[in-house]
């Protein structure tokens, strides 16, 4: 062993001896190249193990085989096509978790501890009108309320490019006229 390996520790000169040997090679294309076989694990420790099966499946495709004074990559060729339907897929699964939004034309900006916020959202269930409420102490909503008002008062009542800013029962009707 080289004697500055010696000094490191083992999961250090692991490291240290792949990262030195060289550029990355095409796997075997008969099967899993010899080993022994290196891999980072879950918990971001480097492994070392002497056969290909002891290679958890999750982390076979960063592996490294230490072979004389090579290190291969087990690797496979896919084509652009390949991975931008890969991207889209990953993409559509995203979206598919979210939750739809309501687009009710009516938005109300509100907060929890705001009283009027609480009387104009009454008056707009008595009223029978439908809204997608945006709380502002959640999520990006007190930064969408400033860029559209200038500012983050609430409550505020939105109808197409109208606003209502403050608990005004009268301007809420004329909203919809």
């Amino acid at each position: 062993m080289l004697p500055i390996l010696r000094s490191l520790g083992t999961a250090t000169a692991v490291f240290a001896l792949v990262a030195s040997l060289g550029a990355p090679l095409a796997a075997n294309a008969d099967g899993p190249p010899a080993g022994p076989f290196v891999y980072t694990d879950a918990n971001g420790s480097v492994r070392m193990v002497q056969t290909f099966d002891e290679v958890p499946a999750a982390r076979r495709s960063s592996m490294r085989t230490l072979s004389g004074d090579k290190v291969e990559y087990q690797s496979r060729v896919s084509t652009m096509t390949e991975q931008r339907a890969a991207r889209a897929r990953a993409q559509a699964a995203k979206l598919a978790k979210q939750p739809e939004r309501r687009r009710d034309p009516v938005i109300f900006y509100s907060a929890t501890w705001c009283g009027y916020c609480n009387k104009t959202r009454s008056y707009l269930q008595k009223r029978g009108i439908p809204y997608d409420e945006r709380d502002i102490d959640q999520g990006d909503h007190r930064r969408e309320l400033k860029r559209k008002t200038g500012s983050a008062m609430v409550p505020v009542v939105q109808y197409e490019d109208r606003v209502v800013i403050g608990w005004n029962p009268r301007a809420i009707d004329a909203l919809g006229r």
